[in-house]
């Protein structure tokens, strides 16, 4: 199990009905050496408070007569820093005569930070996506607005009675580049004459 990695912080392990440690996720070795001989140590005993924190939480269940042949899941604050913590307990091997519980406990932190850095990537970039549409509309509208302000200048100043010059749209249309109408009256009908 010392391969298994559950999340940054997280940690998997298994106990057998007794409380001691039978495998664990982290570098901590389940056992001490006693008189030459390796000998599991308690759950209680571990140096990961994560472990022992989970281990309580699992003894509460057990004491509390809640069946593990179900997953239970449930979270705890934890009391290292670790903020609250996600925890899950299942009971293992019951049919082959073994009394293992296997537990998994996960610090909501870790798996959080990724929401919360996810949900701020989502939000910046709706931002910059609002800022460039606005910019857009803008820019259109400026366009658009600055000939019908030279049309109203000039209906105003004919209003008035002075000598309007000649306008210059900057706008290019298709009436722009055909032909006026003359022309294309004189090369679609050809001449009368």
């Amino acid at each position: 199990m010392r391969g298994l990695t559950i999340s940054k912080n997280g940690v998997a392990f298994v106990i057998d009905g007794k409380g001691n440690m039978v495998a664990t996720s982290c570098n901590e070795v389940p056992f001490k050496m006693v008189g030459g001989k390796p000998a599991l140590m308690m759950a209680g005993d571990m140096q990961s408070k994560l472990i022992t924190e989970s281990y309580a939480k699992v003894l509460e269940w057990k004491n509390n007569n809640k069946d593990l042949d179900t997953p239970l899941t449930g979270e705890y604050p934890s009391a290292t820093g670790y903020g609250t913590v996600a925890v899950a307990a299942s009971l293992l091997g019951d049919k082959y005569g073994l009394d293992w519980i296997t537990v998994v406990a996960v610090p909501r932190s870790d798996f959080m930070s990724r929401v919360t850095s996810s949900l701020y990537n989502s939000l910046m970039i709706a931002s910059i996506c609002v800022v460039l549409a606005l910019l857009v509309g803008l820019t259109t509208l400026n366009r658009i607005l600055r000939d019908i302000r030279k049309l109203t200048n000039a209906a105003k100043r004919i209003g008035n009675g002075d000598p309007v010059s000649q306008l210059k749209s900057t706008a290019k249309t298709k009436l722009d580049s055909s032909p006026g109408p003359s022309t294309r009256w004189n090369t679609t009908c050809g001449s009368t004459s």
